[in-house]
């Protein structure tokens, strides 16, 4: 009997101190800081997925014309 109202005493000790432990708190802040973080830059990029490959083409040819013009005045 009195192994059975130890466990009972444990059990109860350790539903009490559930809410109070604040043991990982920070990491699952950080990890829904992340989430946003990261839903935010894919829905940026669903959005203006349009004008990022303008804007990467657009820097692609200038790069490539420079880098022929310096090749041919070498």
């Amino acid at each position: 009997m009195g192994t059975f109202v130890k466990r009972i005493t444990q059990r109860f000790w350790i539903d009490q101190n559930f809410g109070t432990d604040q043991q990982g708190q920070d990491l699952t802040e950080y990890a829904l800081l992340l989430a946003f973080v990261v839903l935010a830059a894919v829905g940026l990029f669903v959005v203006n997925g349009a004008s990022i490959v303008t804007i990467w083409s657009v820097s692609n040819t200038i790069v490539t014309n420079a880098a022929q013009l310096a090749h041919a005045s070498s």
